[in-house]
């Protein structure tokens, strides 16, 4: 759960900063404690999670505004529901695809099925005849 997390995190940061919502300062910073978090024996999640609220918290504290603030957490919050969305999508997408393969599956097991039966069925004409 916790590379989840993690990499749920970056993902959010790398959507973040393409789309010029975090700044190239907390980017540097980001970069900082990943080159950290190799090196370092630590928990990964910890630090990533705290490293993304001193992200959110930087943002927040270079807002010129109220308004400003709104809009960059508008901005976060759009760029998370859109990485939400499409972890859902493919989380979605993989269980579509498993559930696909097992009903091959099954459909190719249920007419092997059939087909013993028809062979059943044949061999016992062939006894009822011999009989």
């Amino acid at each position: 759960m916790g590379n989840l997390v993690s990499s749920f995190l970056y993902q959010t940061f790398i959507s973040l900063y393409n789309s010029g919502v975090v700044s190239s300062q907390a980017s540097e910073h980001k970069v900082e404690v990943s080159q950290n978090n190799s090196a370092d024996s630590q928990p990964r999640e910890a630090q990533n999670g705290s490293s993304w609220l001193d992200i959110f918290v930087q943002e927040m504290m270079s807002a010129s505004d109220w308004d400003d603030v709104r809009g960059r957490a508008m901005k976060i919050l759009e760029v998370f529901e859109r990485n939400v969305v499409a972890q859902t999508t493919a989380a979605v997408e993989r269980a579509v695809t498993i559930q696909h393969e097992r009903n091959s599956d099954h459909e190719e097991k249920v007419k092997e099925v059939q087909h013993l039966k028809h062979v059943i069925s044949q061999y016992q004409e062939q006894v009822r005849a011999l009989e």
